[in-house]
């Protein structure tokens, strides 16, 4: 039988222009082992020790040097099967909103940035639980929906 674990989070970075968000979108460096030159969104291993939350602090600071103005706890928890481990994996969500365009200083771990739209970011990223995850950042949280209220996280 798989074992389950969660050793990963996600992180959804977005800026606002009025009611309309773009998202920020880092493509991994070409000399990366696993999914070179693959554009996703910010993802993390947990470090022991550390809660899910601390680590997505930590990765924003560490993939960025940005500062989240605000922060979310997303109401989704992305999966995936991992068939060399047979374990499937659950990956707390996060979305936090940095202040729009602006310049991320990169980790030797991606090689580009861009702001997108959201139809573009839908676009662009290969992984459906990603694209789900931006989804709901796009209407409960950027939308103004209850759930941006009651999912906002104190910083």
């Amino acid at each position: 039988m798989p074992a389950f674990i969660s050793q990963y989070i996600e992180v959804c970075l977005f800026g606002r222009e009025g009611n309309n968000a773009h998202y920020l979108l880092l493509q991994r460096a070409a000399t990366e082992k696993v999914y070179p030159a693959m554009w996703q969104i910010i993802t993390a291993k947990i470090e022991a020790g550390e809660t899910a939350l601390q680590t997505a602090h930590r990765e924003i600071a560490e993939e960025t040097s940005l500062m989240p103005l605000a922060m979310w706890n997303v109401p989704f928890v992305n999966t995936f099967y991992d068939v060399k481990r047979d374990a499937i994996s659950f990956i707390p969500f996060f979305a936090a909103e940095i202040p729009l365009f602006a310049v991320p200083v990169l980790s030797k771990e991606h090689q580009h940035f861009a702001w997108l739209s959201y139809e573009e970011a839908k676009e662009t990223l290969v992984w459906n639980g990603q694209r789900e995850g931006l989804s709901i950042v796009q209407e409960f949280i950027v939308g103004k929906k209850d759930a941006e209220r009651f999912s906002r996280i104190i910083i």
